[in-house]
Parts: structure tokens; sequence; C-alpha cells
């Protein structure tokens, strides 16, 4: 798994080897390559804080948000803004979702933190997208069209599922309970060169 060179902002620069994601300017994300909607599952990621150069002359502090995101979720928006992202970030570690901040962490996250995300989905049945909404079939695959739907679908909760961190190794608990359903990826939003 790395960092996914389709479902990315075009204000990132993933690394050569995929391991690796700068941003610049505002906040903009990118999935990882492959995503899970059911199972258990766990990433890690280091912040090494900023990372590029930036092309505005106005100087900006960086930032990076880390969780779970399902392709409806717009890649020029960081990742807790809608129901279709679950988000940490930086500045306080904050939860967020629904563009709501939720006091969670103890501390902020600094340059050298490492960040580990766990996904908890339970098996349920699964509802593929469907054609029968009146547009042509193909046209649900098009790029770009599931990070910014214009009808997304009617969020659907999957009981008993959750979203927990750790901080450099110290779990920091459950952040949310009961997740919508969704094929959920590894995702990071940057800000200012993070």
């Amino acid at each position: 798994m790395g960092w996914s060179l389709r479902y990315v902002d075009r204000k990132i620069h993933v690394s050569e080897n995929r391991l690796g994601a700068t941003g610049d300017q505002g906040y903009s994300t990118v999935l990882a390559t492959h995503g899970a909607s059911s199972g258990s599952w766990y990433y890690e990621l280091t912040y090494l804080g900023e990372g590029s150069r930036h092309t505005s002359t106005a100087r900006m502090e960086a930032h990076i948000r880390v969780g779970w995101s399902t392709r409806m979720t717009r890649y020029d928006m960081p990742i807790g803004s809608d129901c279709f992202s679950y988000a940490m970030r930086d500045i306080d570690a904050c939860k967020i979702v629904v563009a709501r901040r939720i006091p969670y962490g103890r501390r902020r996250i600094f340059p050298g933190d490492t960040i580990g995300c766990h996904l908890f989905i339970r098996d349920a049945p699964k509802t593929a997208l469907r054609a029968d909404d009146g547009r042509p079939e193909s046209s649900l695959w098009l790029p770009g069209l599931l990070c910014d739907p214009e009808d997304p679908p009617v969020p659907v909760i999957s009981e008993g599922s959750a979203i927990s961190y750790s901080l450099n190794g110290e779990s920091l608990g459950v952040a949310f309970h009961d997740v919508v359903e969704g094929e959920y990826f590894p995702a990071v939003s940057l800000y200012g060169g993070a």
C-alpha cells in the first residue's frame, strides 16, 4: 500500500515510492491505494513537518489531518469536513467529523510523532453503487466523480464500527463510534507545506 496517484488533489506531490506526500498552500487530501469495507485495519504515519517549498510569498505554518476517508470526500477539502471522512488534526489533537472539532488527544502532534489509525467495521451486506439514477453505468466510475458527487448517497450507519488513534504507540482510545458504511481508505490532508 502507498499513496494513490489517482485519488489525490493536484496540490499534493506523492513521492516516487508512494510512501510520502507533501502539500502546498491550503488543505488538500490524498487517499491510499487500497481501502476496506469490513474487518480490522491499521496504519501508521510519521509526521515529518514542513516538507515542501511554498509557491506563495506568504509564509504558512504546516498542518496535517490524519484518518480514514471514503472516495465521497472532496480532495480539495480536509478530511473530517463531511460525514464520509474522519480525522484527527495536529494543532490540538481534536477529532473531526462533519467539520466539527471535538477535544480528543492529550497534546498537539509535533514533527517526528507517529500517529496510528485503527478502523474496525463489522461484516455487513454490501450495497453496490447502481446506475439506476438515469446516468449511464460507466459514469459511476469516471475520474473525480466519486470525490465530488452532486447527489451523495444517504449515509447508513455501520453499527459497532469504530475508529481509534494512537500517538507514539500510546492508545488515545476510541475517537468515533458507528461510522458511516463505505469503503475506507487511509487518508491524510496537508496544509501549508506539510
